[in-house]
């Protein structure tokens, strides 16, 4: 799950990577409107897992995360701070 770090709010629509360090292959998905996320068909070893949104400072996970077979990413939380606005718009 993604969520605002201090309030607890979930993040919709963050992109979610996780990285496999033996084999440096990566997948991605986003955030549903509940800050859930799935990653599926991961390669065993261990990965580095990362959210980002425009408008949040990008993080990681603290540690990696065991893929023991074929499976999803187990139930984590990444916490992404909020920093301000995304940036778009006209002057």
């Amino acid at each position: 799950m993604a969520t605002e770090s201090g309030s607890g709010l979930p993040i919709d629509s963050a992109q979610v990577g996780a990285i496999n360090m033996n084999s440096m292959t990566s997948r991605d998905t986003w955030t549903d409107s509940t800050g859930y996320f799935f990653i599926d068909s991961l390669t065993p070893g261990y990965h580095i897992v990362g959210a980002h949104q425009d408008g949040y400072e990008e993080n990681t996970y603290p540690g990696l995360v065991e893929i023991i077979s074929d499976e999803h990413i187990p139930a984590i939380d990444i916490e992404l701070t909020f920093v301000g606005g995304t940036g778009y718009g006209s002057i």
